[in-house]
């Protein structure tokens, strides 16, 4: 699942990064935004194969599980920002939306700094996470810096890549 993840969180990246240079994005303008509804949608059902919703235990159940609702908060953000970017598109209230994407990057790395595989949750994996929390913490910060001054404007993109290839390269 990391891997593929991985890919999407490269190609979603690699749309942010051509959004921002071309002068008349077209549907690249919905791109991101859809990778990350998308992906939300496949992490909140496929994240842990005994859990709601293709799982045996109900949806009150599997959120008991800490990991499992550790995967279905990530979902949830996942679908959070493709809703708030796409709602940034269509220019409904983007003073109170703007905001929404460096929020919930900073709220997804502080669960990666306390994301854990209980059991498993070796010194390499605990590694990994940090590294990915570090990444989303400041593509939350660059994000928001972003938007008061154009200076940071392009070095988030090129940190959602590197998460990508965090994502990617990812081995428990």
């Amino acid at each position: 699942m990391h891997k593929l993840y991985g890919i999407f969180v490269l190609l979603l990246g690699y749309l942010v990064l051509l959004e921002q240079r071309l002068s008349k994005p077209g549907w690249l303008r919905w791109g991101w935004p859809s990778l990350f509804l998308l992906s939300g949608i496949y992490l909140g059902i496929n994240s842990d194969q005994d859990a709601w919703p293709i799982g045996d235990k109900g949806f009150i159940e599997s959120l008991q599980d800490p990991i499992t609702f550790q995967h279905k908060l990530a979902a949830l953000i996942l679908m959070l920002l493709g809703v708030s970017e796409f709602l940034l598109r269509i220019r409904w209230r983007p003073g109170l939306v703007a905001g929404v994407f460096p929020t919930l990057a900073i709220l997804a790395g502080i669960i990666l700094l306390f994301h854990s595989h209980a059991g498993h949750h070796s010194f390499k994996i605990a590694r990994q996470h940090q590294f990915m929390a570090g990444t989303a913490l400041t593509i939350g910060v660059t994000n928001f810096l972003s938007k008061r001054f154009d200076v940071t404007k392009p070095i988030w993109p090129f940190l959602i890549l590197l998460l990508g290839l965090e994502l990617f390269f990812y081995s428990e």
